[in-house]
């Protein structure tokens, strides 16, 4: 067999923050492939090990965001290898881990063909 190698990109996120109650903020990423045209931002909740979609977007058009999100989070897009995640009027509630991820694409369609004989 021969050896596999993986590709592998360099992220940069935000640092942790604290900020005050009913602010706005502002959660930059960015990465180094320019072949990723998808974004996807999740979040995990504190005592939490589920990461939870928030919303993708490609490159060009609009971003989607997941049920439950969309009044208080957007997305925008710079290009294909930079991004913002918004929150507007931040509440406790809001404390987590926010992870940015790229992709090729958000879903990957398979198809088979099958044969009667």
């Amino acid at each position: 067999m021969g050896a596999k190698t993986a590709d592998s990109v360099k992220f940069q996120q935000v640092p942790s923050m604290i900020v005050n109650q009913i602010a706005i903020v502002k959660l930059q990423c960015s990465h180094d492939d320019n072949s990723l045209t998808v974004m996807l931002w999740y979040r995990q909740e504190t005592a939490s090990t589920t990461l939870t979609l928030i919303g993708y977007g490609y490159t060009a058009g609009t971003p989607t965001i997941e049920t439950g999100f969309t009044d208080q989070f957007k997305m925008t897009s710079q290009n294909t290898t930079s991004g913002e995640l918004i929150i507007s009027d931040v509440k406790p509630s809001d404390s987590a881990v926010y992870f940015c991820a790229a992709s090729l694409h958000s879903a990957q369609l398979r198809m088979t063909r099958s044969l009667k004989t």
